[in-house]
């Protein structure tokens, strides 16, 4: 009898490491005879007795729906695994299979849902956990992915390329401890697993650990030296340090053995950019994206491009893409709000902002999310949104004298002189701090005296 991995072989997809099989699932004992290519019809016309059970029943629909998928018949097998599950809805054969024909037409979404079922009859299935993850992940639904690996790992806590997916959706969501974390136990269940090495040298490389990211990059390309990901993590690493043209001879290197890889193709493009060959760059993603036409972030790095080139309606449609295919992330929908902005979409612009806002952890971002907000308000002439957004942004970092001044003039268009006045003291003082000790020191007020109109 066939195993689910062989099946539905979805952690494969996402990195070549070999998982322990699973047992195709069954709530009841197996019949003791499948079908082949010479007894495959023995459920038509067959005559049901009344001591077969609706469980036993379905399974042999499950089996002759399995045959009729090897030899082609795909719609025919479907039928086949819905009439199982019609006729017992507990039978998690039918939904593991169902969820293996949905996945070779791409529909991640159908694949979750029957992922999803069959966990539900088996809470305690780690392996489903995980591939449910991996569907979720496929169909974009990063939260959930995350969830269903950390359940699935406390119930399998050995296989490594759970805690590689894992990383790599910590890492999107700039838990960057948590990734590197998750790359180390990764590679020690899978100690001789290259391409583990060149994923925790690219994570090394964003927590600016570049000896070891090197250290990785290396190790990889000793344990694989054709390996293209190894190439691609080093071009990674050597341009988070600025050895841009080294950099460039790593991916193009890449690129020659695996001519496939959107991504490496990307980064050469992101390369470019940074020798200001931005034709080049163009040109690069737009071929990564005829290899990936629903890759977010590429769309987003494109944008960024025609943005530099002003081809602003352009970019604006490469970020409406990026937000199709990604629909989470905050920080496309920041970068779309200044296109939207340059564009005289303030609404639009404002909802954007208010998404990157409610969606983003860092509050290193959210502050500059806060401000620009805050700015697009204030030429709304909603001075008491304006304000709140900047006092917003000064609660999170109150060493801002431009936020202070934008304050400073919206509390003006409030009627709030004396707010506008101490603001206008705390601007100027955190301008002039190196000279002078106190925030309303005779200079300092004297700034703040002339910007408010009462008193010119």
């Amino acid at each position: 009898m066939r195993t689910f991995l062989n099946v539905f072989p979805i952690l494969l997809f996402l990195l070549g490491v070999t998982a322990p099989a699973l047992a195709r699932p069954s709530n009841h004992p197996s019949p003791s005879h499948h079908p082949s290519s010479s007894h495959h019809p023995y459920l038509i016309g067959k005559t049901q007795t009344a001591e077969e059970s609706a469980a036993v029943r379905a399974d042999r629909y499950c089996e002759f729906g399995e045959f009729l998928s090897s030899i082609g018949n795909r719609k025919e097998a479907i039928d086949e695994f819905i009439r199982a599950i019609n006729l017992s809805p507990t039978c998690r054969v039918a939904y593991f299979d169902r969820a293996a024909e949905r996945s070779k037409d791409g529909d991640n979404r159908g694949v979750a849902s029957d992922l999803k079922r069959a966990s539900e009859l088996d809470p305690s299935d780690g392996y489903t956990l995980i591939n449910l993850g991996v569907a979720q992940q496929l169909a974009g639904d990063k939260r959930a992915a995350l969830e269903s690996y950390s359940r699935g790992i406390e119930l399998e806590p050995k296989l490594s390329a759970a805690y590689y997916n894992r990383a790599m959706l910590r890492h999107f969501f700039k838990d960057l401890p948590g990734s590197l974390k998750d790359s180390d136990e990764a590679i020690r269940l899978a100690p001789d697993n290259s391409s583990l090495y060149s994923w925790r040298a690219r994570v090394r490389a964003d927590l600016e650990d570049i000896a070891g990211s090197i250290s990785d990059a290396e190790h990889a390309i000793a344990l694989k030296p054709d390996d293209p990901d190894a190439y691609f993590a080093a071009a990674v690493t050597k341009k988070s340090l600025g050895l841009h043209l080294d950099a460039l001879s790593d991916v193009n290197f890449a690129i020659k053995l695996d001519p496939t890889n959107a991504f490496s193709f990307s980064l050469r493009g992101k390369l470019y950019e940074k020798l200001d060959d931005f034709p080049k760059a163009l040109s690069d993603y737009d071929h990564a994206l005829s290899m990936k036409p629903t890759a977010s972030r590429i769309y987003w790095s494109r944008a960024l491009a025609r943005t530099h080139e002003k081809n602003l309606t352009g970019a604006l449609q490469d970020y409406d893409l990026a937000v199709k295919y990604d629909t989470e992330d905050p920080g496309v929908r920041a970068c779309r709000a200044m296109v939207r902005s340059d564009l005289h979409d303030r609404q639009g612009a404002i909802a954007d902002y208010t998404f990157a806002i409610n969606g983003e952890s860092d509050s290193k971002y959210r502050k500059g999310y806060f401000e620009s907000r805050g700015a697009l308000r204030s030429s709304a002439r909603d001075d008491a949104g304006a304000i709140s957004d900047f006092t917003e942004s000064l609660k999170i970092d109150s060493n801002q004298p431009d936020v202070y001044y934008e304050r400073a003039q919206s509390r003006i268009n409030f009627g709030d002189l004396l707010g506008a006045f101490k603001d206008f003291c705390l601007c100027g003082f955190l301008e002039t701090r190196d000279e002078l000790e106190r925030p309303f020191s005779v200079p300092v007020i004297n700034f703040a005296l002339s910007k408010i109109p009462k008193f010119n």
